[in-house]
């Protein structure tokens, strides 16, 4: 919001880098997910490199909740008073304390406006299906996860029956707003008293994703999630969410194509894999199979994930030679340490990973033919992105 009063849509910093690869590099180590690790060599790490260059990197990934509550999590700086020095300064203590309450307030007021938002939804008969951040924060998910927006998908004509029923309750069209007619969502909304803007989306994801999870699937897939409040959306089960989630990343915000991985993406991807039961694990897998470039990009953020936030990764996924050589580009990438090179070096490494004999087995056959055939689709799925 401006000085003028006007609602604007918050700019989210470039996820694309290149980022302090020392920063990086404790980053990672600071979000394990794995056994914990040693605690000094830890401390000496970020003092090493200094809590402000860690929070700045934070701040640009949307990481920085994630990060305070990891090293809340870990007792690192227990010993060390939450004070603000007299020239302005916090200790790391401080800083950790402060980001927390003001995670804790955004996450309370996007919670109410989410279940006034459902609760109107309801009285006009539909069910959203709440999609990526609002389904965490539906269901109770995990507490650090930041977000800058409210998503819901309702196939036309629900989603339009949605929109007029936020504008009936004073949501409104940011001043800042740039129209894009064929986007898969209609116009972000948004009112004063929300910390975040409302998209709802018309499709699960713009025109290169819906070949990989259609938007008649995510819908057929929902299952409805009864509020406290006892305001009822529908929820994606915990594989397909994922999955949804992935080709967001990967497909639609471009990542994969650009031949990155999205940090933020990424560990609340490894947070969410490391929860699934072996059921879900199954389920996971065997839904990827279904499209030669799902599958590379699962493999590619399970290698990801595991390298990066030492994410434990057992039978059926696992940790491919391919997956884990192609995430270290993508780091060196993410940290400058890589020449420049064409924009797009992520298309020829989907179709080199879509292609791989070993890959090609586990999506179902290994046959010249099969090949061909799993190199066919991923290519026509690399289509120029419309919306």
């Amino acid at each position: 919001m401006d000085q003028s009063g006007d609602i604007r849509l918050a700019s989210a910093p470039s996820t694309y880098g290149p980022f302090d690869p020392d920063a990086v590099g404790v980053l990672g180590a600071c979000l394990a997910l794995g056994p914990a690790g040693d605690a000094a060599a830890l401390r000496a790490d970020i003092a090493r490199v200094g809590a402000e260059r860690l929070f700045a990197l934070t701040d640009t990934l949307r990481l920085t909740p994630a990060l305070a509550s990891a090293l809340q999590d870990k007792a690192l700086f227990v010993d060390m008073p939450p004070i603000t020095l007299p020239d302005g300064r916090r200790t790391i203590a401080r800083t950790i304390a402060d980001e927390l309450a003001a995670h804790d307030e955004r996450r309370a007021a996007l919670t109410a406006r989410l279940t006034e938002i459902v609760a109107a939804c309801n009285r006009i008969g539909i069910e959203p299906l709440l999609i990526k951040g609002a389904r965490s924060l539906w269901i109770g998910g995990s507490r650090w996860r930041a977000m800058l927006d409210l998503d819901l998908l309702a196939a036309s004509p629900r989603a339009e029956a949605i929109q007029s029923q936020l504008r009936a309750i004073g949501y409104v069209d940011p001043s800042n707003l740039h129209e894009r007619p064929a986007h898969h969502h209609l116009t972000p909304l948004a009112r004063r008293d929300s910390p975040g803007t409302i998209e709802v989306h018309k499709r699960g994801g713009n025109r290169q994703a819906e070949p990989l999870i259609t938007t008649a699937e995510l819908e057929a897939a929902a299952t409805v999630w009864r509020h406290d409040s006892g305001a009822r959306a529908r929820i994606l089960p915990a594989p397909l969410h994922l999955l949804h989630s992935l080709v967001h990343h990967h497909v639609g915000h471009s990542s994969g194509a650009r031949g990155l991985v999205d940090l933020k993406g990424l560990y609340e991807f490894a947070a969410e894999i490391a929860r699934l039961d072996e059921q879900d694990r199954d389920a996971l897998l065997a839904r990827a199979r279904r499209h030669p470039r799902l599958l590379v990009a699962l493999d590619l953020w399970i290698a990801a994930a595991n390298a990066f936030f030492a994410l434990p990764v057992g039978p059926p996924l696992l940790v491919c030679a391919d997956a884990a050589e192609r995430w270290r580009r993508a780091l060196a990438r993410l940290t400058g340490m890589r020449r420049k090179e064409w924009k797009y070096p992520g298309y020829a490494e989907d179709l080199a990973m879509a292609t791989d004999r070993d890959r090609a087995k586990r999506a179902g056959g290994d046959s010249p033919v099969a090949r061909v055939t799993l190199g066919w689709r991923a290519a026509i799925s690399l289509a120029p992105k419309i919306a």
